[in-house]
């Protein structure tokens, strides 16, 4: 026997307490007195096949669709391999922009959206969960109304999409994923965990939750199955990998299984792939600059190999400000944006070759150590396009972007 998945089309019948119409339209045959018929369609998870004849002997339906009951000749149409790739429809050639929650739902969205109207911008990247826990708007899924994650930044989450909708902006979903430090407080069960006791802080003083967790996963996943139906096209995984700044020796994770870091956040992304799918969002995934061009994961888990396995991009961060001194051979990468940005995205491509992913670097807005003007954005996107990749982001934490410099 073999397995796929496929759609079906199949009968619900609803109880009532006087024999009128239960919940739902009657679309279907009529029910006997006291019922209603309702066809519906669902994704079946699996489906037995009989690999000879082609005919279906078992069909599987989620748990959540237990009420429904394949009336005789099911309507059953087996989907092909790409049919769930068939949905990601009129995505563009991304160079996008990033917002915080706050920018997003404040009066300086509308100055926003002016500077996209006047570029050859076309996407944003709004932070649906950031890097403190908190969510952007209220969301609905129970774990971030328990935890009490829910802050009004942006005040209606409809309006604002209906305005990027408008204004043919393609939007990006940010979702923050294992430094949560609302989380980790709220569930200490969750967090990494300190050899001395207690809950593990970071050099900055916030907490993680332990990335082996398939609860935090789907946390995670649960916000980016409600961003994508509220009309994101793209979900973008940040901090999708181990702390990196800390006493790191100090470090338990409570649900270790003696998987690798590498393998950890391979297998989230492929979980959090295969959950995805039937929305046809665009999954993507940020890592650290130097994922590009180092061989390991650098010791938090981002292998740049195995993560190219499983998103339909990777953003590697190749802000020229965060490479030391002499990488590269370059004396003072920060003063050399084409140069580092070049050398970053082209050892990159030579590395994902043949892979799922795509490369979409974000780049660097903003001046740390050197001055960021004009001349060194336009010298990030020309070692962009140079390295064979026609989309990039640009990052900057204020959100104030300067359309002399586009």
């Amino acid at each position: 026997m073999t397995w796929r998945r496929a759609e079906i089309t199949a009968l619900e019948q609803t109880k009532t307490n006087e024999g009128g119409i239960g919940d739902g339209a009657d679309n279907g045959a009529a029910g006997d007195s006291g019922t209603s018929t309702t066809w519906k369609r669902a994704f079946l998870e699996r489906l037995r096949l009989n690999p000879k004849a082609g005919s279906t002997t078992d069909a599987f339906l989620p748990s959540s669709l237990t009420n429904l009951r394949p009336p005789t000749g099911p309507d059953i149409r087996l989907l092909p391999p790409d049919y769930y790739e068939s949905l990601k429809q009129d995505i563009p050639v991304v160079k996008g922009v990033y917002s915080t929650g706050w920018i997003a739902g404040s009066k300086y969205f509308n100055p926003l959206i002016t500077f996209i109207q006047n570029t050859e911008v076309n996407a944003l990247v709004v932070d649906v969960k950031d890097d403190t826990g908190s969510m952007s708007y209220l969301s609905k899924v129970p774990l971030a109304k328990k935890i009490n994650a829910n802050v009004s930044k942006i005040k209606s989450i409809e309006n604002l999409m209906d305005t990027l909708k408008s204004n043919d902006i393609y939007p990006i979903a940010r979702i923050v994923c294992f430094k949560d430090p609302l989380l980790a407080k709220a569930r200490p069960d969750l967090a990494v965990k300190s050899k001395k006791g207690g809950i593990w802080y970071d050099r900055q003083g916030l907490a993680w939750v332990d990335p082996h967790s398939r609860e935090v996963w789907d946390y995670a996943i649960d916000l980016a199955k409600e961003a994508a139906a509220l009309g994101f096209k793209e979900i973008q995984f940040d901090y999708v990998r181990f702390a990196s700044d800390g006493v790191l020796s100090d470090i338990i994770y409570p649900f270790a299984t003696g998987q690798s870091k590498a393998k950890v956040i391979q297998s989230f992304l492929a979980y959090a792939r295969e959950e995805l799918s039937v929305y046809g969002v665009v999954l993507s995934a940020d890592v650290f600059g130097l994922v590009c061009s180092v061989p390991d994961d650098l010791g938090i888990g981002q292998q740049l190999e195995l993560i190219a396995e499983e998103v339909d991009y990777i953003c590697p961060m190749v802000y020229p400000s965060h490479y030391y001194r002499g990488t590269y051979g370059i004396e003072n990468p920060n003063v050399k944006p084409y140069e580092t940005v070049y050398k970053s995205l082209t050892d990159a491509m030579q590395r994902i070759e043949g892979k799922r992913a795509k490369l979409r670097p974000w780049l660097q807005d903003f001046s740390l150590g050197h001055p960021y003007g004009r001349a060194e954005l336009q010298a990030q996107i020309k070692a962009t396009e140079d390295a064979g990749i026609d989309e990039w982001l640009f990052w900057n934490p204020t959100c104030r972007y300067d359309v002399t410099k586009y």
